[in-house]
């Protein structure tokens, strides 16, 4: 038998001493407890209870708070704090570096979600967009590449609606304008009876082909219809893709629009990037120009 060469075995030890150190770190982050709440008085009350052990991690979704339970206090980690305090120091040096595992987790959780870290930088925040962009396009399936332009007519029950296109001077190109939330399409009929459909720019009631000249995308009880003229472009996710109740799908979504629009704040696209949108925007409505004619009612 071969005796393996000195450095080798001390490499090899050394080796072997790394993995076991990363499989207990990996073991105690996967031990601390991650609890959601609706509000963060809720999240509140279960801490004072005593329900939430020291170390163990909070997030309230609807306030974009993330924070951990130092001894038998809430603090926040999050940019947005609600009425938990922030740490007097950055949370990963925070306690000589106790509190290490437990920030870990929050910040991956808070990541996860798109919500800005207090301790991060310009930098740290972009990068952390970018990851959660393309890891929520990985999650939905494609890369955005299932969304396309059809006109308002063509929406079918349960297409994901994301953006419309507004009218613009002639010869210029029209450019998406995505909606804060994407909605799932209802398709019907004006109803001819709601506020929207007796406003001035339709007039519903009055026009004799109004119902023909008019889609409703979705219905709300208080705003009434969702009114679009039949030929208006309109990007959108088929239902098909999306699935019907796929709430991951759509978790997944919406944190892939609070990334993009963030990106497009702090670290817009380049212009040969725009120009390249541009061009696939361009694309697609003459594809359904020519489907359709470019006739506007």
């Amino acid at each position: 038998m071969t005796t393996p060469k000195s450095h080798e075995s001390v490499q090899g030890a050394a080796g072997f001493a790394l993995g076991g150190f990363l499989a207990n770190v990996d073991a105690r982050r996967a031990a601390i407890e991650v609890r959601a709440f609706d509000t963060s008085e809720d999240a509140n009350r279960a801490i004072d209870q005593g329900e939430l052990p020291n170390g163990s991690v909070f997030v309230v979704d609807s306030e974009g708070i993330v924070g951990m339970v130092v001894i038998i206090c809430p603090a926040a980690l999050t940019e947005e704090r609600g009425s938990f305090p922030h740490l007097p120091r950055p949370g990963r040096d925070y306690m000589d570096g106790d509190y290490m595992d437990s920030v870990v987790v929050a910040e991956r959780e808070a990541r996860a979600r798109g919500f800005l870290l207090r301790d991060e930088d310009a930098q740290d925040r972009i990068r952390s967009m970018r990851r959660l962009r393309n890891e929520s396009a990985a999650r939905i399936g494609t890369r955005l590449d299932a969304a396309r332009i059809v006109r308002a007519h063509e929406v079918r029950e349960g297409d994901l609606i994301l953006a419309d296109y507004p009218e613009t001077e002639a010869g210029a190109s029209r450019d998406a304008e995505f909606f804060d939330t994407a909605y799932t399409a209802r398709p019907s009929a004006p109803c001819g009876e709601c506020r929207e459909c007796h406003t001035d720019q339709f007039s519903i009631a009055d026009v004799p082909d109004g119902r023909v000249r008019y889609v409703v995308l979705d219905f709300d009880p208080t705003d009434g219809c969702d009114i679009w003229l039949r030929n208006a472009p309109v990007l959108i996710v088929p239902a098909d893709v999306t699935g019907p109740g796929n709430a991951d799908w759509t978790t997944a979504l919406s944190r892939l629009m609070v990334a993009v629009a963030y990106l497009n704040e702090h670290a817009p696209p380049t212009a040969e990037g725009q120009a390249a949108a541009a061009l696939r925007i361009r694309t697609d409505l003459r594809r359904i120009d020519r489907q359709y004619g470019t006739a506007r009612p």
